[in-house]
């Protein structure tokens, strides 16, 4: 994939990967890459996230616990918390990195106050 229109605005090597984050300056869509891969951008969110919890809610009379491996940009966790009867989500997320400069860039909670809900690095 090329987004030619994206600038790199930071990257970061952690002990397990590269991450770097791009910005289109005229619409502000942010990008994701780790290793250099694309992983996400932020105006794709409704297209992937949403549907990913969503979809698979339906076939379930209550969402209660939910778990998500990888998913550091917290956007996952974001739909997961919209259900009222949920009562536990894990993030299993191999770089911590990914979820503090997700919150900076895409402005995704982690949630980390939230009693329900548990992240777990490595």
């Amino acid at each position: 994939m090329s987004f030619t229109q994206h600038r790199a605005d930071e990257v970061i090597s952690s002990p397990y990967q590269q991450l770097g984050f791009s910005i289109d300056p005229v619409s502000n869509d942010v990008l994701l890459e780790l290793d250099n891969v694309v992983q996400i951008a932020s105006s794709y969110r409704p297209y992937y996230h949403d549907y990913m919890i969503h979809a698979a809610a339906r076939f379930v009379d209550s969402v209660k616990r939910v778990v998500f491996v990888g998913g550091g940009d917290s956007m996952l966790l974001h739909e997961a918390l919209k259900y009222p009867e949920l009562e536990l989500v894990v993030g299993l997320e191999l770089d911590q990195w990914v979820v503090r400069k997700s919150f900076q860039y895409f402005h995704t909670q982690p949630h980390f106050d939230d009693p329900r809900v548990e992240w777990w690095f490595g």
